[in-house]
C-alpha cells in the first residue's frame, strides 16, 4: 500500500533503490509489475524508444459497477456479452453467486461498461456512473435491474492492454530493452499479452532473471 514515486539510479544508470511515500527503499534490483503508464514517471532517463512505448502504449479505463440486492438465484449462466449492434452498452454482465459458487449469495451483479461507454464514464462522479449504467440494467436485464437495493464504484484506469496496430511488436523491442537501466525488471499482463496467466508468468520469469543476473 506504498505509492512508489521513483526508481533510485547510480550515476552509472544501475538501480539501487526505489523512493517511496515513506522513504527511500534500497536493493540491487526492481521488478516493475505496474501499468506502462505509471512506470513512465518513475525514471526521467529512459532511452528514446523505451519513451515512446511508455508513453503510447495504452490500457482501457472502465468504472466497475457493482449491484446489490436479491439477484436471480435461477440463473443458469455465470455472465454474459452483451450485443453492441442492438444498442447495448454495458460490454458484459456476471453474476459473482454463478461464476464463484459457494462463495457468496446470489446478491452481486456486476456490470461491465467498456470500451466508448467506459471512457465517457471514468471521470463522472459514482452517482452518475451508477445512474447511467443503471439505466443501461433496465433495458438489457430489468428484472435485475428492479431487485437492486444498492451500488458502488470501483474504477479501473488500466483494465485491459490495448494492443493497436504495430503495438506489439514494439512491446517485443520495449522487452529487449530490458537492462536500461541495468536492474530494472520487466513484468505485468502487458508484457505476456495482457492475460492473468500472463501476468503471472511475467512475473516468474522477471524473477528467474533476477536469480540469474
Amino acid at each position: 500500500g506504498t505509492a512508489v514515486t521513483k526508481l533510485l539510479c547510480e550515476s552509472d544508470g544501475t538501480v539501487r533503490g526505489v523512493q517511496t511515500s515513506d522513504g527511500e527503499f534500497e536493493g540491487s534490483a526492481v521488478i516493475s509489475a505496474i501499468p506502462s503508464p505509471a512506470l513512465l514517471p518513475l525514471y526521467s532517463d529512459w532511452k528514446t524508444e523505451q519513451a515512446e512505448f511508455l508513453r503510447e502504449f495504452v490500457f482501457s479505463k472502465m468504472p466497475l459497477v457493482i449491484f446489490e440486492g436479491p439477484v436471480r438465484d435461477a440463473v443458469t449462466y455465470w455472465g454474459g456479452v452483451l450485443d453492441r449492434l442492438a444498442g447495448h452498452r454495458i460490454s458484459f454482465m456476471t453474476y459473482s453467486h454463478k461464476k464463484y459458487p459457494g462463495a457468496c449469495r446470489a446478491r452481486y451483479l456486476l456490470a461491465w461498461p467498456m470500451g466508448s461507454f467506459g471512457e465517457e464514464l471514468i471521470e463522472l462522479s459514482d452517482e452518475e456512473i451508477i445512474d447511467a449504467v443503471t439505466e443501461e440494467l433496465r433495458d438489457t436485464s430489468p428484472a435485475d435491474a428492479e431487485s437492486i437495493e444498492s451500488a458502488s464504484v470501483v474504477r479501473h484506469l488500466h483494465t485491459y492492454p490495448q494492443y493497436k496496430q504495430g503495438m506489439f511488436e514494439r512491446l517485443l523491442r520495449f522487452k529487449a530493452s530490458e537492462g536500461w537501466p541495468a536492474g530494472l525488471y520487466l513484468a505485468g499482463d502487458y508484457t505476456e499479452g495482457g492475460l492473468i496467466e500472463g501476468a503471472a508468468q511475467s512475473g516468474y520469469k522477471a524473477a528467474r532473471k533476477l536469480i540469474a543476473g
